[in-house]
């Protein structure tokens, strides 16, 4: 699942050349998104892609001779001469999210309350979202949202908690579930300006004074 990792790279390699395959979506809000939704299936595996093509259209080659279900995911050509002209900025936006990322990182350090995310050499982060955690993340995001500041939460669902995967043998998961119930994504995308990024951090030490 490389679906928010457009550009990442570890250790020299990029996101989706690590595996036999890898999925990104195109949703707009991704680092790489169109105008509607999208993907793409990326693999060195050429008996796999061709799979993938067919699949994508109703299950049938070029000939119209369906041979698996499938269904139809073309990715129509205006989505894709907008991706081919945002792919030329993508390093550009990538680096602009992990500039601002390091402003939230240098100002709120001293939040000992506020955990941050992180990355480690050789790891290059593309910072789809900026996910801090917060034992008090409600009374939080609702000190921001006073403030006229956004935050979202991805995501205030666990699979083992969405009807269509629970099953009646299924127990808790402690962990996942206490870390579900801290996430907090604070505002970052390209365009936000560094002052707007401060002023985020701001409002943040000024709730935990």
């Amino acid at each position: 699942d490389a679906a928010q990792a457009h550009g990442a790279r570890i250790e020299g390699k990029r996101a989706g050349a690590l595996a036999h395959a890898a999925a990104f979506s195109f949703y707009p809000t991704k680092n790489l998104g169109a105008c509607g939704d999208g993907g793409a299936v990326t693999s060195d595996d050429v008996a796999l892609i061709e799979c993938v093509k067919t699949l994508r259209q109703g299950g049938h080659a070029p000939a119209f001779r369906a041979s698996v279900e499938g269904c139809n995911s073309r990715l129509d050509e205006m989505q894709a001469a907008l991706l081919r002209v945002k792919l030329q900025y993508l390093e550009k936006w990538n680096e602009r999210r992990r500039s601002l990322a390091r402003i939230y990182d240098e100002t709120l350090r001293r939040c000992r309350a506020l955990k941050l995310p992180s990355a480690r050499a050789p790891q290059s982060h593309v910072y789809h979202l900026y996910v801090t955690q917060h034992p008090r993340r409600d009374r939080l995001r609702s000190h921001l949202a006073a403030h006229g500041i956004e935050t979202l939460i991805h995501y205030p669902f666990l699979l083992h908690q969405q009807p269509l995967f629970q099953r009646p043998e299924q127990g808790s998961l402690p962990v996942a579930e206490d870390v579900a119930g801290k996430i907090l994504s604070l505002p970052l995308y390209p365009h936000l300006t560094e002052e707007e990024t401060r002023e985020v951090a701001d409002k943040i030490l000024l709730f935990e004074s």
